[in-house]
């Protein structure tokens, strides 16, 4: 059982009340959106107060004291750029516990004093891509004194749309390391929707107008998704990927792994390109520039794939990053191609793997923000997290932040649960450098040119018990304090790709330098394995017709 239980069931001395009447005698009840008061000070510009789509009112038998509880709503514009600015656009924005198994629109539900309600509000919470259902009518003498006394009146009276949830989820801490933000399901959204019927932009006095900030213009109404699934079969199929910033192929191994089929990759680097190709000789290489994919004499139809992964570069983003880089405009504008590539390629599901900083680092949260505005203005709703690859089999503490993206019309894939902890559990033994180094003594090599301990530097170092260690994140340039268990010398690029999970035949190209590169920069096998494993038996369970779009 759940260790914090949010809103349980209404219990003495709480009794539930069918409505409850504000002071300017406006009757509340169970279904009524309610807009809160503002306790927060802004120097210009229209502002408001959180909205509550109310679920309960509720009496405390012993004081009289009477409260609603509800699903919280906040303006997009408050969410700096994860969402598109439109006037009286919202968001259900949920905070929920990892160990509550309860739906998070019943476990998100909060509780505020009937005080603190400004006023009633018209609100439609809806599956609908905007611009439907928006406003409502508008007075018509509000027309007479201009656009901002219509953006007014709309701003304090108008219809609210709610089209997207924001889900953080708590593990016992104040700080979320865990969140999805989508679009609001079919079966989440009010009733009755008609937006057939809604006249256009200007089409009459009493149609809705364009009143919008003027930082985000009016886009043309997304579709919604259909129910209707993809035309597949229920036939086996070989389900294909692609590997973004591919490297020298950690992702694409895991892929591999875990049951995809590789169609191609995409690197400018030549030496990790060199060692990608050697690795999956029958799969397409592009070394180009991602900003300039696809080349214009490839056709886009040629690309589509099932899954598609992106590990760009993390540099910039990175929490060790201490001083400027000559590449770090290139790297930090390197995650704006996401969503266009997206955009172009339309895979059924996206995954990316980036360095915690980009959602840790106070700095970084605009960035992280546009990034999950442009996977979802591409047509998907998004799941990340910042996971320990330890937990899941990698001989490292490897803390690092992983996104799942599924197009709208496929169902989203979750998170898989750790398969590895210390003891007690429950779960497998963490696997250590011991384990991860069984291949060199189950099948010693003396032809691997990247495992060539004879040739590295004596060093004197502490040495530590391989079968209870496991490593520090291995890096581009080997891991801090990431020496052989002897104490007498660094790890080999072999020992290391071990430890991030490659096998030992997995090709590396290049000497030291550009091996340690390799590796470090990976996105570690092992885990990659079992993501696209899970995302993989999602889509075959979509396409089977044994769970739905919004499953």
């Amino acid at each position: 059982s759940p260790k914090t239980i949010r809103n349980g069931p209404i219990s003495f001395p709480d009794v539930e009340e069918n409505t409850f009447i504000l002071n300017t005698g406006c009757t509340i009840t169970a279904g009524d959106t309610v807009e809160l008061r503002n306790t927060v000070s802004f120097p210009t510009g229209r502002h408001s107060g959180d909205f509550i789509r109310v679920k309960a009112i509720i009496r405390d038998a012993q004081t009289n004291e009477i409260r609603i509880r509800g699903l919280r709503m906040t303006r997009a514009k408050y969410h700096g750029p994860l969402f598109d600015w439109k006037l009286n656009e919202v968001v259900m924005r949920l905070h929920i516990n990892e160990d509550d198994p309860r739906p998070p629109l019943e476990q998100g539900l909060e509780e505020v004093p009937v005080g603190n309600i400004l006023r009633k509000r018209d609100c439609v919470i809806t599956h609908l891509g905007y611009p439907a259902l928006r406003f409502g009518k508008i007075p018509p003498q509000e027309y007479l004194g201009g656009k901002d006394r219509r953006k007014d009146y709309l701003f304090s009276y108008g219809r609210l749309v709610c089209r997207f949830v924001y889900i953080s989820v708590h593990a016992g801490s104040n700080r979320s390391y865990e969140g999805e933000v989508r679009r609001i399901y079919r079966r989440e959204a009010d009733m009755n929707q008609v937006p057939q019927g809604t006249p256009g932009l200007g089409a009459s006095r009493m149609a809705p107008i364009n009143v919008d900030d003027g930082s985000a213009p009016i886009t043309a109404a997304q579709h919604s998704p259909s129910n209707k699934r993809p035309a597949f079969g229920v036939k086996e199929r070989k389900y294909t990927f692609a590997d973004m910033f591919c490297g020298a192929g950690g992702a694409t191994r895991g892929a591999e792994m875990a049951g995809f089929k590789v169609l191609y990759g995409l690197d400018k680097d030549p030496k990790a390109s060199k060692a990608w190709k050697m690795n999956f000789p029958s799969a397409t290489l592009y070394r180009m520039n991602a900003h300039s994919f696809p080349p214009p004499e490839v056709p886009t139809s040629s690309l589509k794939v099932d899954g598609m992964h992106f590990s760009s570069p993390c540099g910039y983003y990175a929490v060790c990053k201490t001083r400027p880089g000559k590449n770090d405009q290139e790297n930090m504008e390197a995650i704006y191609v996401i969503g266009p590539l997206l955009s172009k390629l339309k895979p059924a599901i996206a995954t990316m793997e980036q360095t915690t900083g980009l959602f840790t680092h106070k700095k970084h949260t605009r960035a992280f923000r546009m990034l999950l505005n442009d996977v979802m203005n591409a047509g998907y709703n998004v799941r990340y997290k910042i996971v320990n690859m330890a937990e899941y089999g990698v001989a490292q503490n490897r803390k690092r932040l992983l996104i799942i993206a599924a197009r709208h019309g496929f169902p989203l894939p979750p998170f898989p649960s750790p398969t590895h902890g210390v003891p007690g559990t429950g779960l497998k033994r963490l696997f250590t450098v011991w384990d991860a180094f069984a291949p060199l003594r189950n099948d010693p090599r003396t032809d691997d040119p990247h495992h060539n301990p004879g040739d590295l530097l004596q060093k004197f170092e502490q040495p530590y018990d391989p079968k209870q260690k496991l490593l520090n994140c291995i890096t581009g340039s080997g891991g801090d304090n990431n020496h052989h268990f002897s104490g007498t010398r660094d790890q080999t690029v072999r020992e290391l790709s071990l430890c991030q999970g490659f096998p030992i035949s997995h090709h590396f190209y290049g000497g030291r330098t550009a091996g340690l590169l390799q590796v470090g920069n990976a996105f570690a096998p092992t885990m990659a394995q079992i993501m696209f494993g899970g995302c993989l038996k999602v889509l075959k369970a979509f396409h089977h017709g044994l769970i739905g779009a919004e499953d």
